[in-house]
């Protein structure tokens, strides 16, 4: 590694420039580390991985809450029986398959619990509806029929008890952050929400799976912690500069960008030149989900051994369902540890309003569904908060409305490349389609900066 002295870019002054590397990884999320794990598998170690944040993973982060390490983001093993759950398997990350619509508490705020097998009858109905979602969708590619059109059509939504309104919620926003009324029903591969994916419980956290290719980056010297990006210069010949926001910059052959959309379409990265209309045009016509977790610690336990408690209301999506954390196969008994979700406009609104109001509203709730008497107040809330967390804004990104968009959103601009899950075709969305987007990525690095041929496989995604 060399170190020059340079002007500034963009105004005065001397800074200090790193640059011994062909190619910089801007991210230590899924895709980052799945692309630094190619370059490795090529033999390729001229390349170094900068991470704004404290720790990697991204949006793959477990801390610490009420004595057990949660996941603040992604928790699944998604899709069922897919890829992530082989390389799970590979790191030995220790998971527990859901039952998912077998194990229901379903109450009312004025305290009626509903029969699993009504909850569970209604939540087959809407399953198959969208199974005849993924038949259409690949019978008729361009069709523009939103979902709620197609459920309309199959006579669901004219149905307007709680029961229907929470099952739908649950089935659909809760997995893809948005309602019916606002996605194509030729988005995306709707048949990837599964009823049965495994949930990581392991308290080395989800990041496990990343151990091998963090330990070669640490042995390479290829990783920095604390360097969040604020603006990327291609404007000199055959060089891309990087700033961070503490004054270092980097410089290298070729970038790889691997940041949530939502940091670039709150336009917190500078391009010189500016990025064209049709890559910013891509940018911000993908959606980025607002998903929020809501984890509470109680000093005893007042539900039962279900694993979700349903919350049926006329109000969708207001606290609409609870995770209990103790259930069997999950946490040791005494957790005493809830966990709440809210999605889309109720997400937002919950992460913009102080925390003690949170508290409150969800207390709320569950006293109307357990009792004034039977809910004890929380000794500790923490929400997961990546919409107003600078380096994600943003959960994960949701349905595309089309092939060509994802292609925009691939396509390089000069010398830097775009990955993260919003750009892979399949999954986007889930830990796994970042991964295959750094792969795709660094394979296509490989090829144009390096000059290599692939001579076998990273991960197997």
């Amino acid at each position: 590694m060399s170190l020059n002295f340079v002007g500034k870019l963009g105004g005065g002054g001397i800074q200090r420039v790193d640059n011994g590397r062909k190619v910089l990884i801007l991210g230590a999320g899924a895709a980052g580390l799945a692309a630094a794990s190619t370059f490795l598998s090529q033999g390729i170690d001229q390349f170094l991985v900068i991470e704004g944040a404290d720790h990697i993973g991204g949006r793959v982060q477990d801390v610490e809450f009420g004595g057990i390490q949660v996941e603040r983001g992604a928790n699944w093993l998604q899709p069922e029986e897919g890829p992530i759950e082989r390389i799970a398997e590979r790191a030995g990350l220790a998971s527990h398959r859901l039952s998912y619509g077998e194990s229901w508490d379903a109450r009312s705020s004025d305290k009626e619990v509903f029969p699993e097998w009504e909850v569970e009858k209604v939540l087959y109905e809407f399953s198959n509806f969208m199974e005849q979602a993924v038949d259409f969708a690949v019978k008729c590619p361009d069709g523009d029929m939103t979902m709620r059109d197609f459920l309309v059509d199959k006579k669901w939504s004219v149905r307007s008890d709680i029961i229907h309104k929470a099952i739908e919620w649950y089935q659909f926003d809760f997995e893809y952050s948005i309602p019916p009324e606002q996605t194509s029903i030729s988005s995306s591969n709707w048949e990837r929400c599964s009823e049965n994916s495994k949930f990581v419980i392991d308290q080395r956290g989800f990041k496990a799976i990343f151990a091998d290719v963090v330990t070669h980056l640490a042995q390479k010297n290829a990783l920095r912690l604390n360097k969040r990006v604020i603006s990327i210069d291609q404007s000199q010949k055959d060089r891309v500069y990087v700033t961070c926001d503490d004054g270092s910059v980097f410089c290298a052959d070729a970038v790889l960008l691997t940041f949530n959309l939502g940091v670039l379409q709150s336009r917190l990265v500078a391009f010189n030149p500016p990025l064209p209309k049709w890559k910013t045009a891509a940018i911000d016509h993908t959606p980025v989900g607002a998903f929020t977790k809501i984890f509470l610690k109680f000093p005893h336990k007042f539900w039962d051994d279900k694993e979700w408690i349903m919350h049926m209301s006329d109000q969708r999506g207001y606290y609409p369902t609870f995770m209990n954390m103790e259930m069997s196969g999950l946490f040791p008994q005494g957790t005493n540890i809830l966990v709440g979700f809210v999605v889309g406009d109720e997400a937002r609104r919950v992460e913009n309003q102080p925390i003690e109001e949170t508290l409150q509203e969800v207390v709320s709730v569950l006293k109307d569904l357990y009792g004034e008497q039977a809910v004890p107040q929380p000794t500790d809330i923490m929400l997961s908060g990546w919409l107003n967390d600078p380096l994600q804004m943003g959960a994960f990104s949701v349905p595309h409305t089309s092939k060509r968009v994802i292609h925009q959103l691939q396509t390089s601009v000069g010398r830097v490349y775009f990955g993260g899950e919003a750009t892979d075709e399949k999954f986007a969305g889930y830990v796994i389609g970042g991964m295959r987007s750094g792969q795709r990525e660094a394979k296509r690095i490989t090829r144009q900066v390096f000059g290599r041929k692939i001579k076998r496989e990273g991960f197997s995604g």
